[in-house]
C-alpha cells in the first residue's frame, strides 16, 4: 500500500456557470450550485456526503438533472463522487443536508519490488526460467499433496503458517467467498481456473492511468486482445493466487485452494485509484456476500480531513455489520501506528537524497479502522554479512553478498520471521503474516539484498520475498515463465514483497477457519477474534525502527540521507508492536491448539 495523495487533475477548459436543471431550487441561506458543464469547465473530483437519506436523493437527482456524471455511488453511507469546479464544491458545502464535501483522494500501490511507480507503458517482456540444472523434487518436498513449489522451498510462507497441516482438516469450501479488491484478477490464469466466481469492474474503460501516465485500461485490453476487467498490473492476481491458487499438481497452491474468489477491480494498471472507487468496491463486495474482503491497499489521510476518515470508517463498519471481515495491509512505510490508525512516529521510510515525508498525526486507512484485521509482514530469514564479497555480487540493486565493512548491517542475521524493514508496526497491528523481504532485510540503498529466486539463482531456489503467480497480462509486476513440467506452461509466476502480500496469507487462513467452522465463525467479530486468538506468539524480533539521526550515505548509492529516516537503527521493536497477537496459524485456526478436528457443518450462506 502507498500514501494517499491529491493528484494533478485534468483541465477541461474554462469555468462557466450553469443553473440547476430540474429539482428544487436552493432554500433560503443556500448558494445555488453552479454545476460544471462536462468537457467545458475545469473540474476536480470530489466526494459529497449527505446527512440524511432525503438529502442524498435530492443531491443525486440535481446532479443528474444538470448532466453531471456520478463517478462513484456509495448509497449505504449517503455519499457519491462527482467532478466539480472548486466554486461548485464551495457552493455545495453551504447547502442544507450536505454533511461534507472533500477532495476525492488518490491511492497509489506501494511497490517494494521496484524503485519507481507506473513507469511501464508497454507489456513487460517475460523471463523464461529453466530449472533443469537445479535439484528439484516435485513430490511436494515431503509435503504429500502440496504443489511442486513446495519441493523447491518456494512456499516457505505456507510452512511458517502451518498450511500443509491445516489442509488435512480442510482445503477450503467453495461457499466461502473471498473478495480481492485491487487491480483486478487474471481469471484466465491456469492456477485460478474454477476459482474466480464473479468479476466486478469499478475502474471503467480508461481508468485513472490514462490521466496519470497516458495509457488507459482499454489501450492495454486492445494490445492484449482481452477484456478491460482483466488485471494489467499483476498485483491483484498475486493476491488471488495466494488465497486460492488450485492444488492441481502444478506450480503453486493457495492457502485455501478450495474457496472462491470475487475480483473487484478498483485500481488501474498503473496502481492508482480513487478513494471513492475503493469504497465503492468494498460495498460491492459486501453486496456480493463476500465473507472476507482482502484490501492490500491503503494510505494516509491528513488530521484535518476527518470527513474522509469518518467516511472510510462508515464503509468498513457497514461491511462488518453486513457480515464481511475486512483484512487489510498495515502499510509499507515502517511507521508506528496507534489506535484508530493514527501515526505515532515522525516520518515514513524514504530514500537517500529525499526529504522525509512527515506523517505524524495522520490516519492510516483502511487498516486503522476499528474491526479491520490489520496485518504486518514478516520475512523468510535474515542473511548475514560476509568478509569476502566480490564486486559483481554487491554493486547491483539485487545484491547477493553483504560486505561486513558496510556502515549498515543486518539486524538479527540468521533469524527467521523477523518484522520486515518496510512493515508498519505498533499498537494497531492485529496479526503478522509472511510478506517477504530482501535478503538482508534492509532498504535497497543499504544493499538490502536480492529478492532471491527467480531473480537470481545465487542461493539456489531460496526466495526471500514471497513466490506466487501474477497476471499473464501484467505490465508492472515482473513476469517469469517456468520451463519445467512441474509448472503450468506459459503461465506467469513471480516473487514480490510487502504487507500487501502478508494480507492474503492472513485472509487465506481466515477462509480456512471459516470453512472448517462455519457456524461458530459465521460473524465477522467471531472470525476476527478467532484469527487473533489462534495466532502463534513470536518473541524474537530484532528489527528496529527508522533512525532520525543517521544521515549517512546509503551503502549502495553513496547519497547522503539528508533528513534521516532512510536507515534502520536503535532498539528492536517490541514483539507486541511488531506482530500483534502473533503469526497467523492455519492449523490452530481450523482446529484450535490441541482441539479435536471439527466436523463439517452445512454452510449457511450461498453465493449469489
Amino acid at each position: 500500500m502507498k500514501l494517499i495523495k491529491n493528484c494533478a487533475w485534468a483541465a477541461l477548459g474554462v469555468v462557466l456557470a450553469l443553473s440547476l436543471l430540474g429539482g428544487p431550487s436552493a432554500t433560503r441561506g443556500e448558494t445555488p450550485v453552479r454545476w460544471p458543464v462536462q468537457g467545458v469547465e475545469t473540474t476536480e473530483r470530489y466526494l459529497v456526503v449527505a446527512n440524511t437519506t432525503g438529502a442524498f436523493a435530492r443531491l443525486i437527482r440535481e446532479a443528474r438533472a444538470a448532466s453531471v456524471p456520478i463517478e462513484s455511488l456509495l448509497a449505504p453511507v449517503r455519499a457519491f463522487a462527482v467532478k466539480l469546479t472548486p466554486q461548485a464544491a464551495g457552493d455545495l458545502r453551504v447547502q442544507s443536508g450536505v454533511a461534507a464535501v472533500m477532495r476525492d483522494s488518490v491511492i497509489a500501490l506501494d511497490d517494494p519490488w521496484r524503485s519507481t511507480a507506473g513507469d511501464e507503458t508497454t507489456p513487460r517482456d517475460p523471463v523464461f526460467l529453466d530449472l533443469s540444472s537445479l535439484a528439484s523434487d516435485f513430490n511436494g518436498g515431503g509435503r504429500a499433496g502440496q504443489d511442486p513449489a513446495y519441493g523447491l522451498g518456494l512456499q516457505w510462507d505456507h510452512e511458517r503458517m502451518r498450511v500443509p497441516e491445516a489442509h488435512r482438516v480442510t482445503e477450503g469450501r467453495r461457499e466461502v467467498l473471498v473478495a480481492i479488491v485491487d487491480t483486478g484478477v487474471d481469471y484466465d490464469h491456469a492456477e485460478l481456473q474454477g476459482r474466480v466466481r464473479r468479476v466486478i469492474n469499478i475502474v471503467g474503460p480508461d481508468g485513472i492511468c490514462l490521466d496519470e501516465v497516458g495509457l488507459g485500461e482499454s489501450d492495454l485490453a486492445g494490445n492484449f486482445g482481452t477484456a478491460i476487467n482483466q488485471d494489467f498490473n499483476g498485483h491483484g492476481t498475486w493476491l488471488a493466487g495466494a488465497v486460492a491458487a488450485n492444488k492441481d499438481g502444478k506450480g503453486v497452491n493457495g492457502v485455501a485452494p478450495g474457496v472462491s474468489i470475487l475480483s473487484v477491480k478498483v485500481l488501474g494498471w498503473c496502481g492508482f485509484g480513487h478513494l471513492s472507487d475503493i469504497l465503492e468496491g468494498i460495498l460491492a463486495a459486501v453486496e456480493a456476500r463476500a465473507q472476507i474482503i482482502n484490501l492490500s491497499l491503503g494510505g494516509y489521510l491528513a488530521p484535518d480531513d476527518r470527513a474522509s476518515v469518518n467516511l472510510v470508517n462508515q464503509v468498513t463498519g457497514y461491511a462488518r455489520a453486513r457480515g464481511s471481515l475486512i483484512v487489510a495491509a498495515a502499510g509499507n512505510e515502517h511507521m508506528r501506528i496507534g489506535p484508530g490508525g493514527k501515526v505515532l512516529s515522525h516520518a515514513a521510510l524514504n530514500g537517500p537524497g529525499e526529504a522525509p515525508e512527515v506523517l505524524q498525526g495522520w490516519y492510516n486507512v483502511p487498516a486503522g479502522s476499528t474491526g479491520v484485521l490489520a496485518v504486518a509482514a514478516t520475512g523468510n530469514f535474515v542473511g548475514a554479512a560476509s568478509q569476502s564479497c566480490i564486486p559483481a555480487d554487491v554493486e547491483t540493486a539485487d545484491a547477493v553478498c553483504k560486505p561486513s565493512t558496510d556502515a549498515h548491517q543486518p539486524f538479527g542475521a540468521g533469524r527467521r520471521d523477523q518484522l520486515t524493514y518496510y512493515s508498519n508496526y505498533g499498537p494497531r497491528i492485529d496479526v503478522a503474516a509472511p510478506g517477504g523481504a530482501r535478503k538482508f532485510n534492509l532498504p535497497l540503498a543499504d544493499r538490502g539484498g536480492t529478492p532471491g529466486f527467480p531473480f537470481t539463482d545465487a542461493d539456489g531456489t531460496i526466495v526471500f520475498e514471497v513466490f506466487g503467480i501474477t497476471s499473464n497480462y501484467a505490465v508492472d509486476v515482473p513476469v517469469f515463465f517456468v520451463d519445467d513440467p512441474g509448472f503450468h506452461t506459459f503461465q506467469a509466476y513471480t516473487a514480490i514483497q510487502g504487507t500487501s502480500m502478508a494480507t492474503p496469507n492472513a485472509a487465506g487462513v481466515a477462509a480456512l477457519a471459516l470453512s472448517a467452522q462455519p457456524g461458530p465463525l459465521g460473524l465477522p467479530g467471531a472470525l476476527f477474534a478467532h484469527i487473533k486468538g489462534s495466532a502463534r506468539r513470536l518473541s524474537n524480533n530484532a528489527t528496529p525502527g527508522l533512525s532520525a539521526s543517521d544521515t549517512s550515505p546509503g551503502d549502495l548509492t553513496g547519497v547522503p540521507c539528508t533528513g534521516g529516516y532512510c536507515h534502520l537503527g536503535g532498539t528492536a521493536i517490541k514483539a507486541a508492536d511488531a506482530f500483534g497477537a502473533g503469526m497467523v496459524d492455519a492449523l490452530n485456526a481450523v482446529s484450535g491448539p490441541g482441539a479435536p478436528i471439527p466436523s463439517f457443518a452445512p454452510f449457511p450462506i450461498g453465493l449469489r
